[in-house]
């Protein structure tokens, strides 16, 4: 429950001689719902002098030194790609991103699987695939004659 504010009523230098309100909490009343156990670390008072003392910024040094396995090169690639396919997802019909829980990971893992062929092309995710045509030879009057004398022998 949030605590009442108090009103205060100061005097002002206005034409009109009017009071304005400002709302004001009583902090030893009310302390508070904001965290105050890492107030000494976001202090940049407290920062210095700790940097002072050891020459070392604490809060900067979290990594050591190492900054990930990637080049930018190879960041700014997998950034387009995730882009790509982010945006090749947002395209599909509401229904369709509904049915994969609105994830593209999920989506992805469903079309590279090649079991649901089939069931994407029902879907118009995909395009039939064309069987592969018979060839059929036509016989010349050659042919037709030789296999006929080898029938008969």
């Amino acid at each position: 429950m949030r605590p009442q504010l108090e009103q205060i009523y100061t005097a002002t230098n206005r034409e009109n001689k009017s009071k304005r309100i400002h709302p004001f909490m009583d902090k030893k009343k009310y302390p508070g719902r904001t965290e105050q156990s890492h107030k000494d670390e976001c202090d940049i008072n407290f920062i210095v002098k700790r940097f002072e003392k050891t020459g070392v910024i604490t809060h900067r040094n979290n990594n050591q030194g190492s900054y990930g396995i990637a080049t930018g090169i190879e960041f700014q690639e997998s950034m387009d790609l995730v882009v790509e396919a982010q945006n090749m997802f947002d395209e599909l019909p509401a229904a369709l991103r509904r049915r994969f829980g609105h994830d593209p990971a999920l989506f992805l893992d469903y079309v590279q699987d090649e079991k649901n062929t089939d069931e994407m092309v029902k879907l118009g995710l995909a395009r039939a695939k064309k069987l592969p045509e018979q060839k059929i030879q036509k016989e010349t009057k050659e042919q037709i004659q030789k296999r006929e004398l080898e029938k008969e022998a």
